[in-house]
């Protein structure tokens, strides 16, 4: 976000060519926001939620000779 509006604030790129850039970015922005909602909600689910740790079940794995 910094980046464009740098680029805005000292007219290297136009306005008119930044603006589907703007909508994108505000597309990432609700999606990676999300993201970190779902997040802590699956986390708040199983057990206390700790800040900056996010992990999944430990899947188990068969080798094909053992199936």
């Amino acid at each position: 976000e910094y980046y464009l509006h740098f680029l805005r604030k000292n007219e290297i790129i136009n306005g008119k060519t930044l603006a589907p850039v703007d909508v994108l970015r505000a597309e990432t922005g609700s999606l990676l926001f999300g993201l970190t909602q779902s997040l802590r909600d699956k986390l708040r689910e199983h057990e206390p939620w700790q800040r900056g740790l996010a992990r999944e079940d430990a899947g188990q794995y068969l080798l094909a000779a053992e199936e």
